[in-house]
C-alpha cells in the first residue's frame, strides 16, 4: 500500500502536527501531498486528545473538523479527493504536539513516509532551538522503527533517549549535541512519530 506524511508548523514553532494518509494503488502526486498539507493544518486546530489516545489515533477528531482552506470537514474533503482519482484513500492517523513554552520542531523524510516531531525547551537564540528541533526531529525518524505508525514519549520516559548516542555525531550524547546544536542547555520534553513502513509492502 501507497502513502504519505505530512509535518505542519504554528508560525512561531509553539505546535505541530502530522497527519498519515494511505492510498490503494497510486504513488503520492502532488495533489495528494497539497491535500496532506491541508489535513496537517488543520489538525493544528483540532481537539485530538493525548498522544496515548489508543488505537484511534486521531482519526475520528480531525475527520469531523472543517477543514482549514474550505467550509468543508475532512471528512468531506476525503470523499472528494477519492472521487477524483477512483480508489481508496484513508487518514491513517493525525497527532499534534504542543507544550508551554516549548519550541517544536518537525522533519518529514524525503520519502515522505516517515515524519516527527519534538518539544524543546531552554537553549539559546529561539532560532538557534528551532534549527536545533529540526535536527532532533531528524534524529528520531532515524531510530523510529519502519512500519511502526506511531511511536511517542514523554517527560521521564524518555530519559534512555537522552542519553543515547546522537545519530549525526555517535560519539556525542543526544543531550550533549542538543546543548550544542541549541547554544545552551536545552531540555527534550516529547516526541511522536508517524511510519507507513516501506513503500509497497504493507
Amino acid at each position: 500500500m501507497e502513502g504519505l506524511v505530512e509535518a505542519f508548523l504554528r508560525g512561531d514553532h509553539s505546535a505541530g502536527a502530522l497527519v498519515a494518509l494511505r492510498l490503494s494503488f497510486h504513488r503520492p502526486t502532488p495533489q495528494d501531498r497539497w491535500l496532506a498539507r491541508e489535513l496537517a493544518e488543520t489538525a493544528l486546530t483540532a481537539d485530538l486528545g493525548p498522544l496515548s489516545r489508543g488505537t484511534d489515533l486521531g482519526v475520528r477528531a480531525l475527520l469531523a473538523t472543517t477543514a482549514v482552506s474550505s467550509t468543508e470537514t475532512v471528512a468531506d474533503r476525503l470523499a472528494e479527493a477519492r472521487s477524483a482519482v477512483e480508489e481508496e484513500l484513508e487518514l491513517a492517523a493525525a497527532v499534534r504536539l504542543e507544550r508551554p513554552g516549548a519550541i517544536v520542531g518537525a522533519y518529514v523524510h524525503h520519502d515522505q513516509r516517515r515524519a516527527a516531531l519534538v518539544a524543546v525547551a531552554g537553549g539559546g537564540e529561539p532560532a538557534a532551538v528551532q534549527r536545533a528541533a529540526k535536527r532532533l526531529a531528524m534524529h528520531v525518524v532515524s531510530r523510529h522503527p519502519r512500519g511502526r505508525l506511531l511511536a511517542t514519549l514523554e517527560g521521564d520516559a524518555l530519559e534512555a533517549e537522552r542519553t543515547a548516542p546522537w545519530v549525526m555525531a555517535p560519539e556525542q550524547t543526544v543531550a550533549a549535541a542538543l546543548a550544542r546544536e541549541a547554544g545552551a542547555p536545552a531540555e527534550w520534553l516529547a516526541f511522536v512519530s508517524l511510519s507507513l513502513g516501506q513503500s509497497g509492502t504493507e
